[in-house]
């Protein structure tokens, strides 16, 4: 699982693209619009516990429509839920160090861009 960043808006919203892949699937879509910073800024401190083994669940809620993703450790695997409306639209395992590598990617990528854009 990945998480990906795109078309950040500098002004007034900083909008953007954020989207995860699993696998081939793509969630909440392929380019997703919603707030990158935002939904970064409530991620960070709830994938850090379960980075650091504090909790064995996590929920990544997204700002626009129903989405969330949860992450639920099941003794060496992590299983990733995909909700849509209070409804499992997708669950596998994945490689839980993978995405948390791709999500520190994205917030150095997005602060990079937000300091660029303050210039």
């Amino acid at each position: 699982m990945f998480l990906h960043l795109d078309n950040l808006e500098t002004e007034p919203s900083k909008g953007g693209s954020i989207w995860l892949t699993i696998g081939e699937a793509s969630f909440p879509e392929e380019g997703w619009y919603d707030l990158p910073g935002t939904l970064l800024e409530y991620w960070l401190p709830a994938l850090q516990s379960f980075a650091d083994g504090h909790t064995d669940f996590c929920k990544l809620g997204f700002l626009d429509g129903p989405y969330a993703v949860w992450l639920l450790r099941k003794a060496d695997a992590v299983q990733v839920t995909c909700m849509e409306q209070g409804k499992a639209v997708l669950e596998r395992q994945i490689d839980f160090a993978g995405f948390w590598n791709s999500v520190k990617k994205c917030v150095r990528y997005y602060e990079r861009m937000k300091y660029l854009s303050t210039k």
